[in-house]
């Protein structure tokens, strides 16, 4: 009993195994893994660009602060040094 449950999984899974790969290559006759490599391509270049950009807005952000900070610090140690006169 137990060696027929095993056969039949066996022949089950060959013939699953045997109609991806029927579709797989269909796929490809028809030039539906090309189209879907390109469509993959061009929605990673997006992503790059869209992370470059993000990354870009970030450090512009830093820098901004950082001018700020570096204002502020000055215009209040030039009032220090006013009032110490």
């Amino acid at each position: 009993m137990q060696k027929r449950k095993i056969m039949k999984n066996l022949l089950i899974g060959a013939a699953l195994g045997a109609a991806a790969f029927y579709l797989f290559k269909r796929s490809q006759d028809e030039g539906g893994l090309d189209k879907m490599c390109d469509e993959m391509k061009d929605y990673a270049g997006k992503v790059k660009r869209n992370v470059k950009d993000t990354w870009d807005k970030g450090v512009n952000q830093a820098e901004y602060v950082k001018e700020r900070a570096e204002d502020k610090m000055h215009t209040v140690q030039a009032k220090v040094k006013e009032a110490m006169k």
